[in-house]
């Protein structure tokens, strides 16, 4: 049993086991899941993330396994686990804001520090390594919205689930509302978002410009991925990345000080909502892809309605992984469940060192596909992705098992740490 500072403020016993471990797992989850959606980010041009048929070796392959796997990553993984995470960094945030307080320390002097040194690690991995980086927009919307979380659980809950619809209401305006009633800002935006990806380029043909980028030297890389970077951390962040990742930051607020994550709610609770959750959320997106298909994948559709089926579907299915891992995370402390307990701790491993998995990823992932390692950008199906994203998983989990039973944190972890804390890592 171990000492912790509830949302109310008062200190009560609590198991460890189920309190923070839980977190690990659902960490971990979350940075095993969006490695099926970034291998395809990372092996292809991004127009065949959205649209599996506008990609010329692929847009044949739509049919047979290659048609199957990309639905059945599209209706299961596709937003599901980022915004895990995402949830996850928001919890978080209250949870180090607690940690604090009970170490004395001024909660936002802590928080910004940790965001600013993050943000650092965000903008090399962007530029340097990876245009697909989520630690920048992160980071840009853990600083606007830590004031938030003083709020009350249903009102951060409100104010998450409002935030994620404005990128709903963008689209709509830039994609649907006539170009003269469009609000001036939507237009600005997207024009400058437009310029930067494109403008600098000097090229209409954006899919060639990357393959020649991405199969070419790290040089070749440098003339592209800044750009796209610098839309990501700016235009795109303020249309589309802010309400998002912003508003599942603040349901992860919520949702702790509503004790989701300590085991807190009834099992039936949790079960029951995953069993109604999951199923709808993935029935939700399904449907859009059967709506995009009777479209044949025509941009116009696919723009805006044939994108928010998924937009909202993956929502709906994120909260029933949530509560499935809580299920799991109950399980696994109970006595006698001895067997999902062994089976988690690769996963809770992963979550121990999410960072430094995270980077990891795009290290393995960059090396195989792009240039300056093997080069296999665009020679991938998208069933031979799933085989490679298999193999990052497990090596990545019998690394992790085999690290954390030697160190407390990942090496990233522990040199952020003392980065924030000046060398003297809190106890």
């Amino acid at each position: 049993m171990t000492q912790v500072l509830d949302h109310a403020g008062v200190t009560a016993p609590t198991p460890k086991v189920q309190r923070l471990e839980s977190l690990d797992l659902l960490r971990g989850v979350g940075i095993l899941g969006i490695l099926l959606m970034n291998t395809q980010c990372m092996s292809m041009p991004s127009s065949a993330y959205m649209n599996p048929t506008d990609y010329p070796p692929f847009g044949d392959g739509y049919t047979g396994w290659n048609r199957i796997a990309w639905i059945v990553i599209h209706v299961f993984a596709d937003m599901k686990f980022v915004t895990i995470f995402s949830i996850m960094f928001g919890a978080g945030i209250a949870i180090q804001a607690d940690r604090s307080l009970v170490r004395g320390r001024r909660p936002w002097a802590v928080h910004y520090m940790r965001m600013f040194v993050l943000l650092l690690f965000g903008v090399a991995h962007a530029h340097l390594l990876w245009f697909g980086d989520i630690l920048v927009m992160y980071c840009l919307s853990g600083m606007i919205l830590f004031p938030c979380r003083a709020l009350p659980a249903t009102l951060l809950i409100f104010l998450g689930v409002s935030m994620i619809a404005m990128t709903t209401m963008e689209s709509y305006c830039e994609e649907i509302m006539p170009a003269p009633d469009r609000p001036r800002v939507v237009s600005w935006l997207a024009d400058t978002s437009q310029a930067l990806v494109y403008g600098k380029v000097d090229s209409e043909d954006y899919p060639t410009i990357e393959e020649d980028s991405y199969r070419g030297g790290y040089a070749a890389e440098m003339r592209d991925r800044p750009w796209i970077s610098l839309e990501n951390e700016t235009t795109s962040f303020l249309r589309d990345w802010f309400w998002r990742y912003g508003g599942d930051i603040l349901i992860g607020m919520g949702l702790y000080k509503m004790r989701f994550f300590h085991g807190a709610w009834p099992r039936q609770a949790y079960s029951g909502l995953a069993a109604f959750l999951i199923p709808a959320g993935c029935m939700v997106t399904f449907v859009g892809v059967l709506y995009n298909e009777s479209n044949n994948w025509d941009w116009a559709y696919l723009t805006f309605f044939g994108e928010q089926f998924n937009y909202w579907g993956s929502l709906i299915t994120a909260f029933g992984y949530l509560c499935l891992g809580n299920v799991v995370a109950i399980l696994a402390a109970e006595h006698g469940r001895w067997i999902i307990a062994k089976a988690v701790i690769p996963v809770r491993a992963i979550g121990k060192t999410a960072l430094s998995n995270y980077i990891m990823q795009t290290l393995i992932g960059t090396t195989i596909f792009y240039g300056h390692g093997f080069g296999y950008y665009g020679y991938v199906s998208r069933v031979g992705l799933v085989g490679i994203t298999v193999c990052i998983w497990i090596f990545q989990m019998i690394v992790s098992t085999i690290y954390v039973r030697h160190f407390k944190q990942g090496p990233l972890e522990w040199l952020w740490h003392r980065a924030v804390y000046f060398g003297k890592v809190p106890a």
